[in-house]
């Protein structure tokens, strides 16, 4: 068996969210902090995977531009380093080791048309990204209800801005700001 290489990356992050992956730790969920930041660097490297496959189906055997990748990528970026900038305390750094394979895939995403002007951007959005996974497979599992009514407000609320949006032709840059800012007024975010 070939041994593999691996790259280390450094990331700071608030002393809020470390207690938050701290529960997950202790939840027996991950091993160390490090091990989540892994795991986090590879649910978010799949994530946006994922919308771009997403966007090569809805082309119909086309292929989308690259300005409308660009623009989608930009868009999931730019709401999650905004979600993570909000959070408080002292920084506090986490090391970790990463394969190779991940990291040749992670470089392929930091590109600044696609809202990462820093290597750390991705695993600080990356790290938010599994967060927001984790606290949503939380309520899904402990609270369904919740959840189920939850969504359906926020389909509403987004279904809402879509279309005053579109009316109005904004950039969807523009609606999704809006959005955001009507899901913190609903207390659906922080």
């Amino acid at each position: 068996m070939q041994e593999i290489d691996m790259i280390t990356r450094t990331v700071k992050v608030p002393e809020e969210l470390i207690k938050e992956i701290d529960q997950h730790i202790d939840a027996n969920e991950y091993s160390t902090r490090a091990d989540f930041v892994l795991h986090a660097l590879r649910e978010t490297v799949e994530f946006y995977a994922e919308k771009k496959r997403i966007a090569i189906e809805e082309c119909n055997g086309g292929l989308p531009s690259k300005s409308d990748i660009a623009d989608s990528f930009r868009g999931c970026t730019d709401s999650l380093m905004e979600w993570s900038s909000r959070h408080k305390g002292d920084m506090v750094q986490i090391n970790t080791r990463v394969p190779e394979g991940l990291e040749m895939k992670i470089e392929l995403l930091l590109k600044p048309e696609y809202g990462f002007k820093r290597k750390s951007d991705f695993t600080r959005v990356a790290i938010e990204h599994l967060l927001m996974v984790l606290r949503e497979s939380d309520m899904v599992f402990h609270n369904e209800e919740r959840y189920a009514k939850r969504q359906k407000e926020i389909t509403e609320i987004l279904d809402q801005e879509l279309a005053e949006g579109a009316a109005k032709g904004l950039p969807i840059e523009e609606v999704l700001k809006t959005f955001q800012e009507k899901l913190q007024q609903s207390g659906y975010i922080d």
